[in-house]
């Protein structure tokens, strides 16, 4: 939580950190100032490393100990009573009498703080208000059985509306709801989501199963400023996916969600035995990627925090394919360890542990138990890139896991951590070990 010294505390969390995009390094930090002089508050500040060029940069002196620098950059008024920051692009503030603003976090371009604010005032009507990307969705109060499904659509940037009927992705999942039989899958539970650029509905159903479907939203950028007259118009449904019982999404039980740029992230609760299991819906296509995430070593605290108190977090990256998670954090303890996981096979890359016992933050030594036939095989060659290369086993493989007998995961001499074929990987014959640290130290030079 973010909080000005001597302001008064503001219900929910009042604080909200983004990062800018681009060339533009850096973070754009918002927080409430209820107590401004001239109305409840909103300031923007750009929190930046300030690096001096390379040719100035005094011997010795690295990257890390650089300056960095909090500038402050602009500051919203309105009369909000409640604001809260744990939603993707911004805060959000709600006032007593039921309206309610929105306060982007960055510009269109991500390079500085936003200064716009976009204010609803009858927020009542609205069933769910969901965040997806640049723009506000807004689904009107609707029942199953009625014919229309009205949902409005507001531009962040420019304060441009849309009207929509969702009615087809309705009544497309309706139809996967039919059994073969003739009777109906009964929705249990249900749930909407959003994306980037989609607003998802999916449902568990009484055999076990799930029904998923999304509709891309148009852009109502450079719409009426007045919500009276903007047009009525259909949404383009993307898809609707109906998936078994013993599918991997399916089977989450308690369900909980993140959108991931343009993709819906859906996890379970964490088990050490079951792994954890997450499941990324690509909201464009319906086609989904299942992973169950490997426990980090039994040894260090992230662990422990996962099977005293669950997990806190869980983000990913797609495009590199890494997961990042932590445990549980608490008021005025230190942070909890922060796990990375590779995307694809689940596999622990390494944890950040930030107690003192590790000031610099760097990922300690992984360890657990390798099955027999690697346990020797401590120092190793594998090829990749072309060429043999030398590296050290990281004994955080789960190998003894038989979706993963196919992998393996090595240190490198430089300290980056690689996932290979255990077929490219061999014995480093005729070296001994001290001969093996020494050709690392060189190969790292």
């Amino acid at each position: 939580m973010l909080r000005q010294p001597g302001t008064r505390m503001v219900a929910r969390s009042c604080g909200h950190v983004a990062a800018c995009i681009g060339s533009h390094r850096g973070f754009v930090v918002l927080l409430a100032d209820p107590a401004c002089e001239v109305a409840p508050a909103v300031r923007s500040f750009m929190l930046r490393v300030a690096e001096p060029p390379q040719s100035s940069r005094p011997p010795g002196v690295n990257a890390e100990s650089c300056s960095v620098v909090l500038e402050e950059q602009c500051t919203r008024h309105w009369p909000y009573s409640v604001v809260s920051g744990k939603f993707p692009g911004g805060l959000v503030g709600h006032a007593a009498q039921g309206s309610m603003a929105f306060f982007p976090d960055v510009s269109p371009c991500g390079c500085r703080a936003s200064d716009v604010v976009q204010s609803i005032q009858d927020k009542g009507k609205y069933m769910n208000i969901l965040q997806c990307g640049g723009q506000q969705f807004l689904l009107r109060g609707w029942n199953w059985q009625d014919e229309p499904v009205y949902a409005d659509v507001l531009s962040l940037h420019d304060g441009g509306w849309l009207r929509l009927n969702i009615a087809e992705l309705r009544d497309q999942i309706s139809h996967l709801l039919q059994l073969p039989n003739g009777s109906i899958d009964v929705p249990t539970c249900s749930a909407v989501s959003s994306t980037e650029h989609h607003f998802v509905f999916h449902i568990q159903t009484m055999s076990g199963g799930k029904v998923a479907g999304a509709v891309r939203l148009p852009s109502a950028h450079g719409g009426p400023k007045s919500l009276r007259d903007a047009k009525l118009t259909s949404a383009e449904v993307s898809f609707v996916r109906r998936w078994p019982p013993e599918h991997s999404i399916s089977s989450l039980g308690s369900v909980h969600e993140h959108p991931v740029g343009d993709a819906l992230m859906l996890h379970g609760d964490w088990c050490c035995e079951s792994r954890l299991r997450l499941c990324i819906l690509h909201s464009s296509s319906g086609d989904v990627d299942c992973v169950r995430l490997l426990p980090p070593p039994a040894a260090g605290s992230a662990r422990r925090r996962f099977e005293e108190y669950g997990l806190g977090a869980l983000d990913v990256c797609l495009e590199p394919g890494i997961v990042c998670g932590c445990g549980v954090a608490f008021m005025q303890l230190p942070p909890p360890s922060v796990v990375l996981w590779d995307l694809a096979s689940g596999l622990v890359l390494a944890e950040y542990d930030p107690q003192p016992s590790n000031p610099c933050g760097r990922p300690r030594a992984l360890g657990g138990a390798l099955s027999a036939d690697l346990c020797h095989l401590e120092h190793v060659e594998f090829f990749a890139g072309g060429r043999w290369r030398t590296g050290q086993i990281s004994a955080a493989l789960g190998m003894e896991d038989q979706l993963h007998d196919d992998v393996c995961q090595i240190v490198c001499a430089d300290g980056v951590v690689v996932i290979v074929s255990r077929s490219s990987v061999r014995r480093a014959l005729h070296v001994e070990a001290h001969d093996v640290s020494r050709a690392l130290h060189a190969e790292a030079d």
